[in-house]
């Protein structure tokens, strides 16, 4: 016996239904983090050659030099450059402690 449902109206998904779809193919789909993370570790290799200015030294001759990425402040260093210089150094110690202890885990392995 089949039934009548010509009168039935599919209301279309809501906003929270829709974000949890997506939030659920991102989960599905690793390349994003991947890339996030390869983009992350690129950053901190190579921060030396990225960043305008020497990242040791701190010339208070230079502070009103045009900004560069996203430094808008009265100091010669950018804020890009003080993240990626801090990032290189955590890589650092992580591999440290790996060196030390090769059965650490490190993250969420």
């Amino acid at each position: 016996m089949a039934a009548d449902l010509s009168g039935i109206v599919v209301a279309p998904p809501t906003r929270l239904a829709q974000a949890a779809g997506i939030y659920r193919k991102l989960r599905r789909w690793p390349l994003v983090p991947v890339f996030l993370l390869g983009l992350v570790v690129f950053a901190g290799l190579f921060a030396p050659l990225i960043s305008p200015h020497d990242p040791e030294k701190g010339e208070l001759h230079e502070r009103n030099i045009p900004p560069a990425w996203s430094g808008g402040e009265s100091s010669p260093k950018t804020v890009v450059e003080r993240l990626s210089i801090n990032d290189r150094g955590s890589q650092v110690t992580l591999r440290d402690a790996q060196k030390i202890d090769p059965t650490v885990q490190v993250g969420d392995q």
